[in-house]
């Protein structure tokens, strides 16, 4: 049995800060509000992430509930304040009168996907009159649309253990959650260590050592949990990246250990720089932690050279609550052979 631990992570706007729950509803889609807005390029509507503008970790989206709205609340966009930049507010869940005058894009690229979506306009007017995606624009540097999903579904790509794949999503990478263990962060760290250290087979080029050594990991591990930006973080592996091989889990009421909800585990999560940007900082590092992990992981057939952390996963009831506390049965394990490198 295992469990989750202090936190749950939303990123309601791709990219953009996340923001650690106690408790939230998990839908087919994914957790409710999770990446359900983008920023993508005025010109060409392609995805602008933290792998093109790093300082995009910094942009704060905050949700406010408010049960007597149509929109059922707001989410709040706040900037750092040395940008000087004034925050503003659009709907949370737009309604269908909210978004009837506003633009419908469709053709959003996101990797090979092809998406509708709305270009968000603010609930009220800002003090400089700038409109949301002026505002975002002035922050990133560049021409770019704050956009929310639009009305059409998002189908997830079958895999080789689930070749039968039925789920849609929002604006993830490639399925509605990706989930990780302490275990494989507490792995990650001590290589981390070991490359500071340049002990034989995990030296790195460009590793700060001031930043990596022992004193800078001591700060604990949750920063480094936040740079892979999984949903759910679980505890209690019996090893590091066991969740490799998990194929679906339950969860279960801490108390009463009731069934609360089924995931599906369809692939490993393929990582690119992105995790190399510090959260606080909003900062690319050179070496950490893609160079460090790049020296183990690579061992996904689909891309050779992308190294693992996390497994991408598929909520399989229509809706749960998830909180910390919460515990985890694996229910089936597969072996993932036919998706494994074969080592030369």
């Amino acid at each position: 049995m295992l469990d989750v631990p202090a936190r749950s992570q939303l990123v309601t706007s791709t990219s953009c800060h996340g923001t650690s729950v106690e408790t939230a509803l998990c839908t087919r889609a994914g957790l409710k509000h999770d990446r359900e807005f983008m920023i993508i390029d005025a010109k060409t509507h392609k995805a602008i992430t933290a792998r093109d503008v790093a300082k995009m970790v910094l942009i704060h989206p905050s949700i406010h509930y408010d049960p007597k709205s149509y929109s059922g609340g707001v989410l709040r966009v706040s900037f750092p304040e040395e940008s000087n930049l004034e925050e503003f507010e659009v709907p949370l869940q737009p309604s269908a009168d909210e978004v009837k005058d506003w633009v419908l894009i469709d053709d959003v690229k996101l990797w090979s996907f092809t998406i509708d979506a709305y270009v968000c306009e603010a609930l009220r007017p800002t003090e400089s009159g700038l409109s949301p995606s002026e505002i975002i624009s002035t922050y990133i540097g560049r021409p770019a649309l704050l956009i929310v999903k639009g009305p059409s579904p998002r189908n997830a790509l079958p895999t080789v253990s689930a070749p039968d794949l039925d789920a849609t999503f929002m604006f993830q990478d490639g399925y509605p959650l990706m989930v990780l263990s302490t275990e494989s962060i507490q792995d990650v760290s001590e290589r981390i260590s070991q490359a500071a250290r340049s002990e034989d087979g995990w030296a790195v080029a460009g590793i700060n050592l001031d930043k990596w050594g022992c004193n800078g990991l001591s700060q604990g591990e949750w920063k480094l949990v936040e740079r892979f930006r999984p949903n759910i973080v679980f505890s209690g592996a019996k090893k590091a990246f066991d969740e490799d091989v998990w194929e679906e889990i339950a969860i279960h009421d801490s108390e009463s250990d009731a069934l609360k909800g089924r995931i599906l585990l369809v692939c490993r999560c393929t990582r690119c720089l992105l995790p190399n940007v510090d959260p606080s900082s909003g900062i690319a590092d050179k070496a950490v932690p893609f160079k460090v992990i790049a020296k183990y992981r690579r061992i996904d057939a689909r891309d050779k050279y992308a190294p693992c952390v996390g497994v991408n996963a598929v909520p399989l009831l229509d809706s749960f609550v998830i909180s910390v506390g919460d515990k985890v049965t694996i229910t089936r394990r597969i072996s993932r052979e036919n998706e494994t490198l074969v080592p030369k």
